[in-house]
């Protein structure tokens, strides 16, 4: 019996010391999560002379809050120079050498040239792609000051994806951001896809930021799991519109927030351990596009992923739409697309457009005079037309046809601001309803590849398929009227192909 007794004595010895063990090193190991040194830079930028934004000055304020809560040291500023953004980023650095983690916020324009990621502040000027490297903030000067602090783990979180402010003077059509491999160590987000454009948001917030910080005040939850939910709150919330993008090389666990008891209680019950999926990239970005009608989308996968083994695939989607497309009449989808690669100097090489050096003038243009059976315009001989019934007077020629050449939305206020047109100078753009005013089912007009537009044929034929409003439909995008079936559109402002504006005034 006594003999029996120790057997049992030393079989629980056996199992207990070993479990005893483990939760004193989870315990050591919660411990020294708790303790970890941590340290933000939060930036946000949002006053710009061009193209100001409303939230990233919100969103940087909100997050240095939320990160202060979860037991970060922070370093902030708004609306910066590039000097002074370079400043807080040599700070960051020595806070960060002394160990622990390191997290890098910045929300407002980001750009992307050659490859690279730029964060412009507020007091860049940008003429041309070659200002860009010497106006802004590249953000491997971030990720090298992170990398030789040598501390355990690194964040770069990037709401920066919005429109290219300076896209109509750069000769690349690139948008949003490009995909950067995280060194070790690294954990780095964007608001969206690669190449994709993020909204800043119609609230205090921009959307992912809002579902960021919701998340990150979650008790248990691993970093990698925390952004998942917050990829799949953005892309229910913008009705798939915009997919959150992380690129990681973590091998340890980080929490925003810890949860104790949640961590003991794992520990006290040991259970078999599944190989966790790791978040694949290249994957998640085809599982997007897969069913897309957009050649674009297929491109910018294999401009990301140009070894992949969908490749081949991707180049055979992009040869059938482009197929299709041609056969087609131009389509919503089809404007949306954006401008082909070309040189611009020569004039964007748009289907059927006339080629030539344009720096030798547009192609010739004239104004189809003959007027259609009940027409309530008069042609007033001086390059005006006046609508009899409404007595707005428009141009006769929109900017496509007066310059041989497409205009973003900026580019044509600046346009119209300078027209004279008939001894006039207050021209403008017209609202959407003013366009649609003049958008007529029953009748056509011909566009500079001979494509129909329901306009009345008193004003000059060889123009654009869509005409920009004066309305904006938020920080980054603007309404446009399409003239081939009436529909109103919201693209980026930076948007070009195939359309311009034709101006408005009073008629008195």
């Amino acid at each position: 019996m006594k003999k029996v007794t120790i057997f049992i004595l030393f079989i629980i010895m056996i199992v207990i010391a070993p479990l005893s063990y483990a939760l004193d090193n989870r315990a050591i190991s919660i411990k020294a999560l708790q303790s970890e040194k941590r340290v933000a830079l939060v930036i946000g930028n949002g006053k710009y002379k061009d193209s100001p934004l409303n939230n990233p000055v919100n969103d940087a304020l909100a997050m240095a809050k939320v990160l202060e809560g979860l037991n970060f040291k922070v370093l902030s500023g708004t609306n910066l120079t590039q000097k002074e953004m370079k400043q807080l980023v040599i700070s960051f650095g020595k806070e960060i050498k002394d160990g622990g983690v390191g997290l890098f916020y910045f929300a407002g324009h980001g750009v992307q040239v050659n490859g690279q990621n730029y964060l412009i502040p507020v007091s860049a000027v940008i003429e041309s792609e070659e200002d860009v490297d010497v106006e802004a903030l590249n953000v491997d000067s971030v990720l090298a000051k992170m990398a030789s602090a040598n501390n355990r783990l690194n964040i770069v979180i990037l709401d920066a994806c919005r429109n290219n402010p300076f896209a109509r003077s750069f000769r690349s059509a690139a948008s949003g951001l490009a995909q950067m491999k995280a060194p070790k160590g690294t954990f780095i987000a964007y608001a969206t896809a690669p190449g994709s454009v993020a909204s800043d948001g119609d609230g205090q917030n921009g959307l992912y930021t809002q579902e960021l910080m919701r998340n990150m005040k979650k008790s248990g939850l691993k970093i990698e799991e925390m952004f998942k939910d917050v990829r799949s709150s953005v892309q229910t919330k913008s009705n798939e519109k915009q997919t959150p993008w992380e690129s990681s090389s973590l091998t340890g666990d980080f929490y925003f927030k810890l949860d104790t008891n949640t961590l003991v209680s794992s520990s006290s019950e040991p259970a078999p351990q599944k190989a966790s999926k790791s978040f694949d990239p290249e994957g998640e970005m085809w599982e997007t596009i897969k069913d897309s009608n957009d050649a674009s989308d297929f491109k910018t996968f294999i401009k990301e992923f140009p070894n992949s083994k969908l490749t081949a695939t991707a180049r055979l989607k992009i040869k059938q739409l482009e197929k299709t497309r041609q056969k087609t009449a131009p389509t919503e989808t089809a404007l949306m697309q954006g401008p082909p690669q070309g040189n611009y100097m020569q004039g964007p090489p748009m289907q059927g457009q006339p080629q030539g050096n344009y720096m030798q003038g547009p192609p010739k243009m004239t104004a189809n005079n003959s007027k259609s059976s009940g027409s309530k315009y008069k042609d007033n001989g001086d390059g005006t037309v006046t609508d009899t019934k409404t007595g707005l007077m428009w141009t006769q020629k929109d900017s496509y046809a007066d310059l041989g050449k497409c205009m973003s939305w900026d580019a044509s206020k600046s346009y119209i601001s300078g027209l004279k047109t008939g001894g006039h100078s207050d021209w403008r753009m017209p609202t959407v309803d003013e366009l649609k005013g003049i958008f007529e089912e029953s009748k056509s007009n011909t566009t500079f590849n001979g494509g129909p537009v329901h306009l009345d044929t008193t004003f000059a034929s060889g123009g654009s398929y869509w005409y920009w409003s004066s309305e904006e439909a938020n920080f980054c995008c603007a309404k446009f009227v399409l003239f081939y079936d009436g529909t109103v559109n919201a693209p980026p402002k930076s948007y070009c192909d195939l359309g311009g504006v034709r101006a408005v005034r009073s008629g008195n």
